[in-house]
């Protein structure tokens, strides 16, 4: 619709779409702002090319390692010296600066009014991680795999789910020392200061019982409590593997 509108054509430079050349026409929107109301609202929607649209996106090029392209590129399209167009940005970036201190209500009626139903985007505090991922993708970087559940987690759930009683925290037993701590009879040994050991905690405890519990469950001297399922019960490759989902 808006690039039939457009006439299939650029609305800053005219250029049309060229697949040779990767050029593709987008959408961009225009905003106006009432300051007293401190309303956003969405004025209209235009075409633009892959070229020009990242000029008006400028911060965006930036990030992308495109600001050198569009800086030439707006050059060339409004005619302006280096200089003046430097200080368009300039300009523009100080307008940005001052606008992004107020938090905005939007004003979307126009899409909403045309029947468009619109995505809630992503919270504030989600918005870092999404950006980066975007980015991350547009340069080919392959994203982190999530963490793996942790089984000691995965234990205390299963333990609260099935209502198991912990046994109380019995006093530690001291650790025999490893070889390594022996000292030798060559030097003088280094003797430590006394230490109180402490009770184990309670997620300790869960967890020792947890596992426990699933080590008795996988080697079928219990059975599985009656609620659990594959959802409260992840996949298992033996008593001590992490869980895979």
């Amino acid at each position: 619709m808006i690039t039939r509108r457009a006439g299939m054509r650029c609305e800053a430079c005219g250029a049309g779409e060229d697949r040779n050349a990767k050029r593709w026409l987008e959408a961009h929107e225009r905003w106006v702002y009432d300051d007293a109301a401190r309303v956003q609202r969405l004025k209209r929607l235009i075409c633009l090319c892959t070229d020009c649209h990242p000029v008006t996106h400028y911060g965006y090029a930036q990030a992308r390692g495109l600001e050198a392209k569009a800086f030439a590129h707006l050059v060339k399209v409004t005619g302006m010296s280096r200089a003046a167009a430097r200080r368009h940005i300039n300009t523009a970036f100080t307008l940005w600066d001052l606008r992004s201190a107020t938090a905005w209500k939007l004003d979307l009626s126009i899409p909403t009014d045309a029947g468009v139903t619109l995505q809630r985007p992503p919270r504030a505090a989600e918005r870092p991680g999404v950006a980066a991922a975007t980015l991350a993708a547009e340069r080919g970087v392959p994203r982190p795999a999530p963490a793996p559940a942790d089984p000691g987690e995965i234990a205390a759930r299963i333990v609260v789910e099935c209502g198991i009683a912990l046994p109380a925290p019995s006093p530690a037993d001291p650790r025999p020392a490893s070889p390594a701590a022996v000292p030798s009879p060559s030097r003088a040994p280094v003797v430590p200061g006394p230490r109180e050991e402490a009770a184990p905690s309670l997620l300790r405890r869960i967890f020792r019982r947890g596992r426990s519990l699933l080590d008795r469950y996988w080697q079928g001297t219990i059975a599985a409590p009656p609620h659990a399922t594959a959802r409260s019960l992840p996949a298992w490759s033996g008593p001590t593997a992490r869980a895979t989902s």
